[in-house]
């Protein structure tokens, strides 16, 4: 009899020849006869036998214990016609023991299997001294398995409960391999095929966090035909080579559209080899995003990612003798420097067009609106403090069907605050409130929205870069710097213009003569749109846009290189009526 552990390995031989007594006579033991017979062990003198129990025609049968002569083995139970048979118990001497059915002196049947160098128990069906057929393992860890047994090996269909998770499926010498589910547990799942313990061949691994793959495996490797979705949005479908794209996205990659709405667009490419345009102030641009790999060859099989586009306003250190603003000291936060291609630079607006649009038309419809609010008070002055009732309202500037929809609802919000507001203020004082509106209007443009990749391309269809809010460092700085020069040159007898950088919070250069002869209260609906265009945009300068990947959690762990674009942004004259 072998007996053996449930993984294969051989735990030491007990020949079945050492249970079987043979009965030799007084005369002569060639007889055969059993008559007065002594029992005694083949192969081992008398002295060396260690049985106590029932015996039956001098062979052991029934209940009883035997030693066996290299006293590693201790047999109790039941015995026939000198062999264990029955129930039984096997006892080594290192605390390892087999409890369970015996068949003719082998281990056959159901029981249970102690071993005591692993600590591992084993119950279940036994052939030949090997666990063989349905059975259950329980480990010194915790670990256990339920299934099926061939010759000591999980082998067929079962179930493995271990500190990783639980598998359930084929086994095949000892090992996962076939069809098979397997839950970890941090809550991944992954459904498919196994080969000798590793993912292989076709399957599904679903991770907790949202992201699946789907399609071939190699070594527990993403390698062949597979899509991963990324918990993010992000997806990629195509091949793999061992858990890394064939095709790998590595940078993005901008261009201009041909066909760009805007014609004033001229585009041409620094020294630095980055692609530069030049618009006006309010002009809108569009951007064609790409996802390329390191051999700079347009990745379709990858969607999903989202990609942002950010301004950026070259970094003007701030100069001993500069003293800050008291608006600045109570309301800036300090922005971050970061590196560009040019030159280190910090953050500034840049929004979608139709944002930009959005607070135009609500600048206008302000004005329109106190253009109405003026001729009216001076209709009541013309009566003698008489007001006069007017069936178009508030709409005696501009006829309604002249204005845009959005100017006439700007408009009606606005009229009531205007009639109790401006009640006893005569038209110099009202034309001096318009002027002023714009300026102490501190608009922040909201950011542009971030676009999609779709088969490995997107859009930014309009952007604008609009003004900077109030207070804002690189504007302040330049301003200082830029008056430290004119007083050099004053001094010096030079002489010049005076120049401010900008109109309102934002736009273009006008000097400071047609900055206090702008009266918007004179304007015509399309002159106030041009001159609110200027006041919203950014100021004429060169401008840095980054276009970058801002995909949460980043796809692939890694984000892609970001992509420059330099924007010269030209000075729009505004309207002087």
């Amino acid at each position: 009899m072998t007996v053996n552990g449930c993984d294969g390995n051989s735990t030491s031989d007990v020949s079945a020849r050492e249970d079987l007594e043979i009965v030799q006579t007084d005369s002569k033991s060639e007889s055969g006869s059993s008559k007065g017979a002594v029992p005694v062990t083949l192969g081992v003198t008398p002295a060396h036998r260690m049985y106590r129990g029932e015996k039956d025609a001098n062979y052991r049968s029934g209940f009883g214990v035997y030693v066996y002569p290299n006293n590693f083995f201790r047999y109790e139970g039941e015995w026939k016609d000198g062999k264990k048979h029955g129930h039984g118990k096997l006892i080594m001497r290192d605390g390892s023991y087999y409890e369970g059915n015996f068949l003719n002196g082998e281990i056959v049947g159901r029981g249970t299997r102690f071993f005591a160098s692993d600590g591992r128990r084993y119950t279940g069906d036994f052939s030949c001294g090997e666990c063989h057929g349905e059975g259950q393992v329980e480990y010194s860890d915790g670990s256990t398995y339920h299934g099926q047994f061939e010759s000591n090996k999980r082998e067929g269909f079962g179930v493995l409960s271990c500190d990783k998770g639980t598998y359930e499926g084929q086994f095949h010498s000892n090992l996962c391999h076939g069809d098979g589910t397997y839950n970890y547990k941090n809550g991944d799942v992954f459904s498919g095929y196994w080969v000798q313990g590793k993912k292989q061949g076709h399957g599904k691994l679903q991770f907790s966090n949202g992201t699946t793959y789907e399609g071939q495996w190699r070594c527990d490797k993403y390698n062949g035909e597979g899509e991963l979705r990324d918990s993010s949005g992000a997806t990629y479908s195509g091949l793999w080579c061992y858990h890394v794209p064939s095709c790998n996205p590595v940078k993005l990659s901008i261009s201009i559209p041909p066909d760009s709405s805007n014609s004033t667009l001229n585009v041409s490419t620094s020294e630095d080899g980055l692609t530069a345009i030049s618009v006006a102030q309010g002009e809108a641009f569009s951007i064609e995003v790409v996802v390329v790999s390191s051999e700079d060859q347009v990745v379709t099989q990858v969607g999903g990612l989202q990609i942002a586009a950010k301004a950026l306003y070259k970094h003007i250190p701030a100069p001993p003798d500069y003293k800050e603003p008291l608006l600045e000291i109570v309301q800036q936060t300090e922005l971050p420097v970061e590196n560009t291609p040019v030159y280190a630079a910090v953050s500034h607006p840049i929004t979608d067009l139709l944002e930009f649009m959005k607070e135009v038309d609500r600048a206008v419809g302000s004005h329109l609106s106190q253009q109405n609010q003026n001729r009216k008070t001076t209709v009541v002055n013309a009566t003698d403090n008489k007001t006069v009732e007017h069936n178009n309202g508030p709409n005696l500037a501009l006829p309604r069907a002249s204005m845009s929809e959005s100017v006439q609802s700007c408009i009606a919000g606005m009229a009531a605050d205007a009639l109790l507001g401006n009640q006893g203020k005569n038209e110099d004082t009202l034309n001096q409130d318009s002027n002023r509106s714009t300026n102490r209007d501190n608009w922040t443009a909201p950011s542009a929205q971030t676009q999609l990749i779709t088969e490995g391309t997107t859009r930014f269809p309009a952007l604008v870069i609009p003004c900077a809010p109030l207070g804002y460092r690189p504007h302040d700085l330049e301003d200082f710097l830029d008056q430290q020069r004119r007083h050099q040159l004053h001094s010096k007898g030079g002489g010049g213009s005076t120049h401010l950088l900008g109109v309102g919070t934002g736009g273009g250069v006008a000097t400071k003569k047609q900055v206090t002869e702008l009266n918007y209260s004179r304007m015509t609906e399309a002159e106030l749109r041009r001159t609110v265009s200027c006041e919203k945009s950014a100021r004429p300068g060169e401008y840095v846009v980054k276009i970058e990947d801002v995909t949460e959690p980043p796809f692939l762990g890694r984000r892609l290189e970001p992509a420059y674009l330099l924007i010269n942004v030209l000075a729009k004259t505004p309207t002087l009526p």
